[in-house]
């Protein structure tokens, strides 16, 4: 209750002080977001329990086997799987739902329940790997041991958005060449938020909601990655670390990140357009005293001190 509590402060805020953020047009070139009303329900409508859900590239057999499981692959028609409850505790590849060498087709991944996957070094809730042209939406991936959404090597226009993503070590991953992804809408909470790393670059992240951890969201070794519009707060380290290149940062509202609001640390980045309010405890920490980078563009972000 306490951090849903502290959510609602923060949008208040936002509400509140929403006519300070100048217009600021942003230069999206990534994978076309599909529309997903319209489209067809599994065979049966309903409910299912399981333990884990693995598909190496094999859609159409599982669509074959299995009622939870619908489409041909098409962008018209695209692999649904959804309504799916996994408690991956038991489950043999340590993750709850794992898509990997899925290059070609295009699927949905939607109102499903996971939980409980186990603590290997690439277990998640959901794991994509070597895989594209995936939706993730309308899910609840929380109380896993590892992360909730992994992607994991060469995983490119896949859209994550809308879910719950809460109590798990870590809420969101990309490792290793994951590029052209959106993250979009979530709220992710009570777990590190973001975190892209390897040469994961090109990636839109927009309109999350990342609330109390050690930090909101992190880049790392990764390019032209554009964060915007997000609400960012109460973390204990810092709101926005970034280890790369021409990432933009910008109209994002970050509220009462204890250590740091945004620190910059490569080159030829844009931090514009941002509201960092913090309380008398650490009202000093602003993005230039923390601006090791180069050629970076700093401007027009507002500060202000929390009265409460």
């Amino acid at each position: 209750m306490k951090i849903r509590n502290k959510i609602l402060v923060v949008l208040i805020s936002i509400f509140s002080i929403s006519t300070i953020i100048l217009n600021h047009s942003i230069n999206m070139e990534l994978i076309e977001i599909r529309d997903i009303d319209n489209l067809e329900n599994p065979k049966i409508s309903g409910y299912w329990t399981l333990n884990f859900i693995h598909i190496d590239g094999n859609w159409s057999d599982t669509a074959d086997t299995y009622i939870w499981c619908n489409g041909n692959g098409s962008w018209n028609n695209p692999y649904i799987i959804e309504n799916v409850t996994i408690d991956a505790s038991g489950s043999p590849t340590g993750t709850g739902i794992f898509i990997n060498n899925s290059k070609n087709d295009f699927f949905i991944i939607r109102n499903c329940t996971v939980f409980n996957a186990q603590t290997g070094l690439f277990d998640a809730g959901i794991k994509l790997e070597n895989t594209c042209n995936g939706t993730l939406i309308n899910c609840d991936i929380s109380n896993n041991d590892r992360y909730g959404i992994h992607l994991y090597n060469y995983c490119m226009n896949n859209t994550i958005s809308m879910n719950i993503i809460e109590n798990n070590a870590e809420g969101i991953k990309f490792n290793i060449n994951c590029s052209k992804n959106v993250i979009s809408e979530n709220t992710i909470i009570s777990n590190h938020g973001i975190y892209l790393t390897g040469n994961s670059s090109n990636n839109y992240i927009s309109k999350n909601i990342i609330n109390e951890w050690l930090w909101g969201i992190q880049i790392d070794l990764s390019n032209d990655n554009q964060i915007i519009e997000n609400i960012i707060s109460y973390h204990s380290s810092f709101g926005i670390l970034i280890n790369g290149d021409r990432n933009n940062i910008s109209l994002n509202y970050l509220y009462k990140n204890k250590n740091r609001a945004i620190e910059i640390n490569y080159d030829d980045n844009i931090i514009e357009n941002n509201i960092i309010i913090n309380d008398e405890s650490y009202k000093d920490y602003k993005i230039e005293d923390w601006d090791f980078g180069t050629n970076t563009i700093i401007g027009f972000n507002y500060y202000i001190q929390s009265l409460a």
